[in-house]
Formats: structure tokens, sequence, C-alpha cells
């Protein structure tokens, strides 16, 4: 049984607190821009978890996000889950934060059976959902929403199963057959290696700025 805490609410943020997560994966595999070592994105996500330790989670208070796009995707998300099922006849096991080691894990939207999981978005955009319903392959997501592949990668590797589906809800769509997009995506064995090397890396420079604030007191 995986972890029971909803998410979205205090008991989820603190549980997921300090920890890098699939959420914001893609950040650590951002290409440094001459080409060597860190990239300024990898390094602001570290300077990130250094503050959530520094704060006990306090500054979590102050930067999370609230936008009209984060309040249409969280309204619609338990109707995307519930139409899912209905297409695919399954059931969706919801979930809390799952850990993969002390410093990294993910929130799945749900888990399916033994071997999958789902990634639900519900894109505030319309025009971002039709770019969905054009997709036909997993390479497809990767390039259009690459922080998303990796999210899905990341919690595949998280859970140890074998498929997510990548589900996208849009209710605006006339035709209720385009309103939903399902597409799967399988385990890429060669990007979790990635993000294991990425993962491992951001932890290793984590580890060096705590030492050196330490002994800066």
């Amino acid at each position: 049984m995986y972890g029971n805490i909803h998410q979205n609410n205090a008991q989820w943020r603190m549980a997921r607190c300090f920890n890098f997560t699939s959420s914001e994966l893609h950040k650590l595999l951002t290409k440094a821009k001459s080409g060597s070592g860190m990239s300024k994105t990898a390094e602001t996500y570290i300077f990130d978890k250094l503050a959530e330790t520094l704060t006990n989670g306090d500054c979590l208070n102050y930067t999370q996000a609230d936008s009209k796009e984060i309040r249409w995707g969280h309204y619609w998300e338990s109707e995307a889950r519930f139409r899912y099922e209905d297409a695919t006849g399954v059931s969706v096991e919801t979930c809390g934060y799952i850990p993969y080691n002390d410093f990294f894990g993910g929130s799945p939207d749900g888990l399916v059976g033994e071997d999958g999981g789902i990634e639900i978005k519900c894109p505030y955009n319309s025009a971002v959902h039709v770019r969905y319903l054009m997709m036909t392959e997993p390479k497809d997501l990767q390039e259009f929403k690459p922080e998303y592949y990796a999210q899905i990668q990341g919690n595949l590797l998280t859970t140890g199963r074998q498929w997510f589906d990548f589900v996208a809800f849009d209710p605006r769509m006339k035709n209720e057959a385009q309103q939903l997009k399902v597409l799967r995506i399988p385990r890429d064995e060669e990007f979790i290696a990635r993000c294991i090397e990425a993962l491992e890396a951001a932890q290793e420079v984590r580890r060096k700025y705590e030492s050196k604030l330490i002994e800066m007191l």
C-alpha cells in the first residue's frame, strides 16, 4: 500500500518537503549554457531545497503557486480521473507522496493495477489540449512537454511500475470524444538512468552546500 496522504494539503507538502520530486525533476536535467557543469536552473532548484531545510518548510508558505491555471487543473482532476476509469474500464487508486530514497520521490495522480499509473493534466489553455490530442507516440510528449515526460519517468522510477498513462482532459471540447486524451508512456530505462545520475549529482552538490553552511556558523 502506498502513501495515503492526499495531494495538495499540508501533510502532503511536508511529506515531500526537503526532497527532489518527480514534478520538478526536469530542472535537474537541464544543460548548462557553457556545455559543462550544472545549469543555473538545477542550481536554483538545489537552493530551493536548501531553503526548505533551513526553514523547516516554512518558506513554502510564501512560494506555493496559486494561479488560475493551477486552480483550474485541481478543480477538474477528479473528473478527469473518473472519465479515464469510465473510458478504460479500470480502477484508479489514489495515493500520496511515494519516496524512492531519502532525497527523491513522487506523487502520482493514480495507480492502476500492479504495473501502471496515471499522470493527469487539465490545461487551462485549450490550444494546449489540442496539441495533446495530436500526440500519437511517447516522443511527442517528450518533445512538446519534456517536463511532463520527466515527471512520468520519475514516477516510474519511484513506483517501480512499467507504464503510466498521460491523461489530458478539457471539458470545453464540444465533441465529448475529444475531451479526454490518453497516451501510454512506457518505462524509458535510458532516460531513467540519466535521471538517477542527475539526482545523485544534485544531492552531492546539496550536501557540499550544507557542509559549507555549517562551517560558516
